[in-house]
């Protein structure tokens, strides 16, 4: 029997939401919307490239020249990105995985608590995927102190989120960041985290990524109610299809990388949207970096969503927007109501009023704005004749 590069597959499935986690460093090799990808996959049987999809623990990115000291005792780690002579995205990701549970629409896979050369800690890490048809892909990474001595901890992930265009140079992103961090040529942070505001790694508002070249860790991340930072990566300007990925609040940092070094297959094609706990050389600096005592352990969530893009609706340019996961309330249910809202001059959100982030209206197709917050299964506005009566009844999220 021939076996994938791989290793074992496990596929999920809810709604309209496929998966395809491996046994291989308990990556995330392909995420689908209705047989569309929303991440940038590989095959079974070829190793992640460039880090697509892989889990990074116990630490993510980079340690410069892979030395580090921890509790008065100095280590060295194997330079795996020798080019640059760097330890790189934890130990892992070359390592398989046993599924400790899987079903229909999620999977736990599980990692041996044991050392490692350069890493004599002992620390037991799970891997929880599971989809939901509404709210798409939620990840839980856990990680337990099995040893006897107190241990360094770091993690991330790294999807390259794609929206199916030839490149990201035309798509827009969002995200609402404080600060970057400088690196220098390494890829080593060369300086504190600088106010990101006015410099091109300032995505609070969203815009074309243009030809921005981005290889970054971002911090000072805003943040939801729910405490969860937010990405978003859209078609067309902000008018076509979205992926968006949410970080809950562990993850501190976020690396967003263009993929300007890759090969033509790879470079510029998807944006990765890595979540991290710490920044690169955190194994070094102490900046963020947790510390796990025997017998601890830690949880942190992140999760992909995907969009439909706008619709349009009859002589009055009716613009509907529908969260690609809400499938139950994609046919009649929302055509009807969105009608029915038509008239009224309102706005619908299962019931719910609008978000003050989820809508954006505009008096025509060529000038509308798309914004639409993930707990916003569905937003509908009027456009034309009934903008004005739709202020008035208390539409939020109006354009100043």
């Amino acid at each position: 029997m021939t076996v994938p590069l791989t290793g074992h597959q496990y596929a999920i499935s809810a709604g309209p939401y496929r998966a395809t986690v491996t046994e291989l460093g308990a990556g995330l090799r392909e995420l689908l919307f209705r047989d569309e990808p929303v991440i940038a996959g590989h095959e079974a049987d070829e190793l992640p490239p460039h880090g697509a999809g892989q889990l990074l623990a116990p630490w993510p990115n980079r340690i410069n020249g892979g030395r580090y000291a921890f509790g008065g005792a100095n280590f060295q780690l194997a330079l795996t990105e020798p080019a640059r002579g760097n330890a790189i995205h934890g130990l892992t990701r070359w390592t398989p995985w046993t599924a400790v549970s899987h079903d229909a629409g999620s999977v736990l896979l599980r990692s041996s608590p044991h050392g490692y050369q350069g890493y004599p800690f002992c620390l037991e890490i799970e891997a929880g995927y599971r989809l939901h048809p509404d709210h798409g892909l939620h990840v839980a990474i856990t990680a337990r102190n099995r040893g006897s001595h107190a241990a360094p901890y770091g993690t991330g992930s790294h999807p390259y989120l794609t929206v199916r265009t030839s490149s990201v140079d035309d798509c827009e992103l969002s995200l609402p960041a404080g600060s970057w961090l400088p690196m220098d040529d390494r890829g080593i942070p060369s300086g504190p985290p600088a106010p990101a505001e006015g410099t091109p790694y300032d995505f609070g508002r969203p815009r074309p990524i243009g030809t921005t070249r981005l290889d970054h860790a971002l911090t000072g991340l805003e943040r939801d109610g729910d405490g969860r930072a937010w990405a978003h990566l859209t078609a067309n300007g902000g008018s076509g299809a979205r992926v968006s990925l949410w970080a809950g609040e562990g993850y501190r940092w976020l690396q967003v990388f263009t993929g300007d070094p890759l090969e033509p297959r790879w470079r510029r094609k998807a944006l990765a949207v890595e979540p991290m706990t710490c920044p690169p050389n955190a194994f070094a600096t102490g900046d963020d970096l947790l510390v796990l005592q025997p017998g601890e352990a830690v949880t942190h969530t992140w999760g992909i969503q995907a969009w439909l893009p706008v619709v349009e609706h009859g002589p009055q340019r009716l613009l509907v927007s529908v969260d690609i996961g809400d499938d139950a309330q994609l046919h009649a249910r929302s055509v009807a109501a969105a009608i029915r809202a038509r008239s009224a001059g309102v706005s619908m959100s299962s019931g719910r009023p609008v978000s003050p982030h989820s809508t954006r209206v505009t008096r025509s197709g060529r000038e509308r704005r798309n914004v639409l917050a993930p707990w916003s299964p569905a937003a509908v506005a009027i456009t034309s004749a009934q903008c004005s009566r739709a202020r008035s009844t208390g539409l939020r999220g109006w354009p100043p």
